[in-house]
Protein backbone atom coordinates (compact mmCIF):
# COMPACT_ATOMS: atom_id res chain seq x y z
CA UNK A 1 0.00 0.00 0.00
CA UNK A 2 1.33 3.41 -0.76
CA UNK A 3 2.48 5.59 2.05
CA UNK A 4 0.45 8.82 2.82
CA UNK A 5 2.06 11.61 1.87
CA UNK A 6 2.15 13.31 4.98
CA UNK A 7 3.32 9.82 6.95
CA UNK A 8 6.20 9.68 4.53
CA UNK A 9 7.12 13.32 4.82
CA UNK A 10 8.53 12.77 7.86
CA UNK A 11 11.35 10.54 6.57
CA UNK A 12 14.24 12.48 6.03
CA UNK A 13 15.86 9.15 6.77
CA UNK A 14 14.29 5.85 6.99
CA UNK A 15 12.82 6.29 10.64
CA UNK A 16 9.78 8.84 10.84
CA UNK A 17 10.11 12.04 12.97
CA UNK A 18 7.24 12.27 16.02
CA UNK A 19 7.59 16.12 15.80
CA UNK A 20 4.63 17.19 13.24
CA UNK A 21 6.39 20.90 12.94
CA UNK A 22 10.08 18.94 12.31
CA UNK A 23 7.65 16.64 9.51
CA UNK A 24 6.13 19.97 7.96
CA UNK A 25 9.68 21.58 7.55
CA UNK A 26 11.08 18.67 6.30
CA UNK A 27 8.11 18.08 3.79
CA UNK A 28 9.03 21.41 2.63
CA UNK A 29 12.43 20.38 1.96
CA UNK A 30 11.42 17.64 -0.07
CA UNK A 31 8.81 19.95 -2.15
CA UNK A 32 12.00 22.13 -2.78
CA UNK A 33 13.82 19.14 -3.46
CA UNK A 34 12.33 17.25 -6.30
CA UNK A 35 12.35 20.35 -8.99
CA UNK A 36 16.18 19.21 -8.62
CA UNK A 37 14.92 15.94 -10.00
CA UNK A 38 13.45 16.64 -13.54
CA UNK A 39 15.65 14.40 -15.14
CA UNK A 40 14.57 11.65 -13.94
CA UNK A 41 10.80 12.03 -14.44
CA UNK A 42 9.29 10.82 -17.43
CA UNK A 43 7.39 13.94 -18.70
CA UNK A 44 3.90 13.84 -20.63
CA UNK A 45 3.15 15.49 -23.74
CA UNK A 46 3.98 19.73 -23.29
CA UNK A 47 0.60 21.81 -21.53
CA UNK A 48 -1.13 23.48 -24.35
CA UNK A 49 -1.47 26.55 -21.76
CA UNK A 50 2.44 26.66 -21.66
CA UNK A 51 4.43 29.59 -22.10
CA UNK A 52 4.77 31.18 -25.98
CA UNK A 53 8.41 30.79 -25.55
CA UNK A 54 8.55 27.19 -24.57
CA UNK A 55 6.16 26.32 -27.20
CA UNK A 56 8.23 27.86 -29.47
CA UNK A 57 11.56 26.04 -28.36
CA UNK A 58 9.99 22.92 -28.83
CA UNK A 59 8.03 23.72 -32.60
CA UNK A 60 11.58 24.81 -33.45
CA UNK A 61 13.57 21.91 -32.19
CA UNK A 62 11.17 18.97 -33.75
CA UNK A 63 12.31 18.81 -37.04
CA UNK A 64 15.54 20.48 -37.05
CA UNK A 65 19.01 19.27 -38.23
CA UNK A 66 19.68 18.05 -34.58
CA UNK A 67 16.65 16.10 -34.34
CA UNK A 68 16.80 14.71 -37.86
CA UNK A 69 21.04 13.60 -37.30
CA UNK A 70 20.32 10.86 -34.26
CA UNK A 71 20.18 7.25 -34.72
CA UNK A 72 17.30 6.52 -32.29
CA UNK A 73 14.90 3.56 -32.49
CA UNK A 74 11.89 4.51 -35.22
CA UNK A 75 8.22 5.70 -34.46
CA UNK A 76 9.65 7.79 -30.78
CA UNK A 77 7.48 10.89 -30.46
CA UNK A 78 8.95 14.41 -30.43
CA UNK A 79 11.40 15.64 -28.05
CA UNK A 80 9.99 17.87 -25.46
CA UNK A 81 11.02 21.04 -23.30
CA UNK A 82 10.56 19.93 -19.71
CA UNK A 83 9.87 23.29 -17.61
CA UNK A 84 8.81 23.24 -13.96
CA UNK A 85 6.93 26.31 -11.74
CA UNK A 86 9.26 28.34 -9.98
CA UNK A 87 12.05 27.45 -12.41
CA UNK A 88 13.63 29.47 -14.86
CA UNK A 89 13.87 27.42 -17.58
CA UNK A 90 17.24 26.62 -19.60
CA UNK A 91 17.20 28.35 -23.21
CA UNK A 92 17.47 25.51 -25.78
CA UNK A 93 18.30 26.16 -29.58
CA UNK A 94 19.28 23.98 -32.30
CA UNK A 95 22.24 25.11 -34.32
CA UNK A 96 22.46 23.84 -37.58
CA UNK A 97 26.38 23.64 -37.89
CA UNK A 98 28.60 23.64 -35.15
CA UNK A 99 32.03 22.96 -35.79
CA UNK A 100 30.80 20.78 -38.34
CA UNK A 101 27.76 19.02 -36.95
CA UNK A 102 24.48 19.83 -36.05
CA UNK A 103 24.09 20.84 -32.38
CA UNK A 104 21.65 21.35 -29.48
CA UNK A 105 22.65 24.73 -27.80
CA UNK A 106 22.21 25.07 -24.06
CA UNK A 107 22.18 28.25 -22.27
CA UNK A 108 21.70 28.65 -18.57
CA UNK A 109 21.87 31.44 -16.08
CA UNK A 110 20.43 30.38 -12.58
CA UNK A 111 18.09 27.81 -14.96
CA UNK A 112 17.14 24.15 -14.76
CA UNK A 113 14.86 22.36 -17.38
CA UNK A 114 15.92 19.78 -20.06
CA UNK A 115 15.15 18.26 -23.34
CA UNK A 116 13.32 15.34 -23.46
CA UNK A 117 12.30 12.22 -25.40
CA UNK A 118 10.31 9.03 -24.52
CA UNK A 119 11.95 5.92 -25.47
CA UNK A 120 10.15 2.49 -24.68
CA UNK A 121 13.10 -0.21 -25.55
CA UNK A 122 14.48 -3.25 -23.67
CA UNK A 123 17.82 -2.85 -23.00
CA UNK A 124 20.45 -5.68 -24.00
CA UNK A 125 23.37 -6.46 -23.36
CA UNK A 126 25.83 -4.67 -25.92
CA UNK A 127 23.26 -1.88 -26.31
CA UNK A 128 25.51 1.00 -27.70
CA UNK A 129 24.63 4.47 -26.38
CA UNK A 130 26.94 7.13 -28.65
CA UNK A 131 27.18 10.83 -28.24
CA UNK A 132 29.37 13.92 -28.25
CA UNK A 133 29.17 17.12 -26.69
CA UNK A 134 31.02 20.53 -26.80
CA UNK A 135 31.64 23.25 -23.87
CA UNK A 136 34.29 26.51 -24.25
CA UNK A 137 33.86 26.32 -19.97
CA UNK A 138 32.97 24.30 -17.35
CA UNK A 139 31.51 26.01 -14.23
CA UNK A 140 34.36 26.14 -11.80
CA UNK A 141 31.57 26.51 -8.67
CA UNK A 142 29.43 22.93 -9.20
CA UNK A 143 30.08 19.61 -7.17
CA UNK A 144 27.98 17.22 -8.24
CA UNK A 145 27.55 15.62 -4.89
CA UNK A 146 26.71 18.76 -2.96
CA UNK A 147 22.68 19.73 -3.11
CA UNK A 148 23.96 23.28 -2.81
CA UNK A 149 26.09 23.20 -5.75
CA UNK A 150 24.27 20.36 -7.86
CA UNK A 151 24.64 21.78 -11.25
CA UNK A 152 25.83 20.89 -14.53
CA UNK A 153 27.08 22.24 -18.02
CA UNK A 154 26.94 19.00 -20.11
CA UNK A 155 24.68 15.78 -19.31
CA UNK A 156 22.49 13.13 -20.71
CA UNK A 157 20.18 11.36 -18.26
CA UNK A 158 18.27 8.21 -19.09
CA UNK A 159 15.71 6.59 -16.78
CA UNK A 160 14.75 2.77 -16.64
CA UNK A 161 11.37 0.55 -15.42
CA UNK A 162 12.70 -1.97 -12.86
CA UNK A 163 11.43 -3.43 -9.69
CA UNK A 164 9.84 -0.76 -7.24
CA UNK A 165 10.14 -2.91 -4.57
CA UNK A 166 13.66 -2.19 -4.03
CA UNK A 167 12.80 1.42 -2.86
CA UNK A 168 13.58 2.63 0.35
CA UNK A 169 10.93 4.26 2.28
CA UNK A 170 12.94 7.70 1.63
CA UNK A 171 12.51 6.81 -2.30
CA UNK A 172 9.04 6.32 -1.74
CA UNK A 173 8.64 9.88 0.10
CA UNK A 174 10.57 11.58 -3.51
CA UNK A 175 8.40 9.43 -5.41
CA UNK A 176 5.24 10.53 -3.97
CA UNK A 177 6.52 14.02 -4.18
CA UNK A 178 7.20 14.06 -7.59
CA UNK A 179 3.87 12.55 -8.30
CA UNK A 180 2.67 15.32 -6.66
CA UNK A 181 4.20 18.48 -8.39
CA UNK A 182 5.32 16.98 -11.84
CA UNK A 183 2.33 14.11 -12.47
CA UNK A 184 4.92 11.87 -12.51
CA UNK A 185 6.52 8.91 -9.77
CA UNK A 186 10.16 8.19 -9.46
CA UNK A 187 10.79 5.82 -12.15
CA UNK A 188 13.40 2.57 -11.26
CA UNK A 189 16.42 3.90 -12.10
CA UNK A 190 17.96 6.85 -13.60
CA UNK A 191 21.66 6.92 -14.94
CA UNK A 192 23.16 10.55 -15.66
CA UNK A 193 26.36 10.62 -18.05
CA UNK A 194 28.49 13.85 -17.26
CA UNK A 195 31.06 15.98 -17.87
CA UNK A 196 32.52 16.84 -14.26
CA UNK A 197 34.85 19.88 -13.42
CA UNK A 198 36.48 18.02 -10.29
CA UNK A 199 35.59 14.03 -10.15
CA UNK A 200 37.78 11.84 -11.85
CA UNK A 201 36.54 9.60 -14.95
CA UNK A 202 34.52 6.33 -14.17
CA UNK A 203 33.52 8.15 -10.61
CA UNK A 204 29.42 6.61 -9.76
CA UNK A 205 27.95 9.39 -7.57
CA UNK A 206 25.09 8.93 -6.28
CA UNK A 207 22.31 12.45 -6.28
CA UNK A 208 21.92 13.66 -2.66
CA UNK A 209 18.56 13.35 -2.56
CA UNK A 210 17.94 9.27 -3.57
CA UNK A 211 20.09 6.65 -4.24
CA UNK A 212 18.05 5.87 -7.24
CA UNK A 213 19.67 8.66 -9.93
CA UNK A 214 23.44 7.57 -10.76
CA UNK A 215 26.04 9.94 -11.85
CA UNK A 216 28.29 8.21 -13.98
CA UNK A 217 31.30 10.88 -14.53
CA UNK A 218 32.76 9.90 -18.64
CA UNK A 219 34.58 13.53 -19.05
CA UNK A 220 36.59 15.18 -16.25
CA UNK A 221 38.42 18.53 -16.15
CA UNK A 222 39.33 20.96 -18.68
CA UNK A 223 40.66 18.72 -20.97
CA UNK A 224 38.46 18.47 -24.34
CA UNK A 225 37.21 22.18 -24.17
CA UNK A 226 37.16 23.86 -27.43
CA UNK A 227 36.07 20.91 -29.17
CA UNK A 228 34.31 17.81 -29.86
CA UNK A 229 34.09 15.37 -27.66
CA UNK A 230 32.76 11.71 -28.71
CA UNK A 231 31.54 8.90 -26.22
CA UNK A 232 30.91 5.34 -27.06
CA UNK A 233 29.25 3.42 -24.26
CA UNK A 234 27.82 0.06 -23.57
CA UNK A 235 24.51 1.10 -21.58
CA UNK A 236 23.69 -2.22 -20.44
CA UNK A 237 27.65 -2.73 -18.85
CA UNK A 238 27.15 1.08 -17.61
CA UNK A 239 23.94 0.25 -15.81
CA UNK A 240 25.63 -2.52 -14.29
CA UNK A 241 28.57 -0.42 -12.56
CA UNK A 242 26.34 1.91 -11.65
CA UNK A 243 23.09 -0.04 -10.04
CA UNK A 244 24.68 -3.75 -9.59
CA UNK A 245 21.75 -4.93 -11.39
CA UNK A 246 20.44 -5.50 -15.06
CA UNK A 247 18.67 -2.50 -15.90
CA UNK A 248 14.93 -2.77 -17.43
CA UNK A 249 13.37 -1.44 -20.23
CA UNK A 250 14.95 1.96 -20.92
CA UNK A 251 11.56 4.67 -20.51
CA UNK A 252 13.09 8.13 -21.75
CA UNK A 253 16.27 9.93 -22.63
CA UNK A 254 17.04 13.80 -22.01
CA UNK A 255 19.52 16.47 -22.54
CA UNK A 256 19.93 18.00 -18.93
CA UNK A 257 22.06 21.45 -18.29
CA UNK A 258 21.42 23.35 -15.23
CA UNK A 259 22.72 26.27 -13.32
CA UNK A 260 20.03 27.21 -11.03
CA UNK A 261 21.97 26.09 -7.50
CA UNK A 262 25.07 27.90 -8.02
CA UNK A 263 23.57 31.09 -10.54
CA UNK A 264 26.09 30.47 -13.02
CA UNK A 265 25.87 31.15 -16.75
CA UNK A 266 27.09 27.79 -18.79
CA UNK A 267 26.79 27.14 -22.01
CA UNK A 268 27.43 23.96 -23.74
CA UNK A 269 26.41 22.30 -27.26
CA UNK A 270 24.59 18.73 -27.68
CA UNK A 271 25.52 16.51 -30.78
CA UNK A 272 23.37 14.06 -32.08
CA UNK A 273 23.26 10.64 -30.47
CA UNK A 274 23.08 6.85 -31.22
CA UNK A 275 20.75 4.09 -29.21
CA UNK A 276 21.53 0.78 -31.23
Amino acid sequence: MAMNLWEAAGMWSDKPSPDLRLSRRRWLAWGAAVPMLPACVVPPSHEPDAAPATRTAGASLNGSPWSRAHQLPTGLGPWIHRTFPNRQPVHYEPVPDWHGRPALKATAAGANSLIHLAVRRPIDPGTRWAFGWWAQALNPQADITDPQRNDVVLRWTLSFDGDRSSFTRRDHTLSELAQLLTGEPLPHATLMYVWDPRHPVGSVLPHPHTSRIRHLVVQSGEDGLGRWNEHERDLHADFQVAFGERPGSLLGVGAFTNSNNTAHRSEGWYGPVTLV
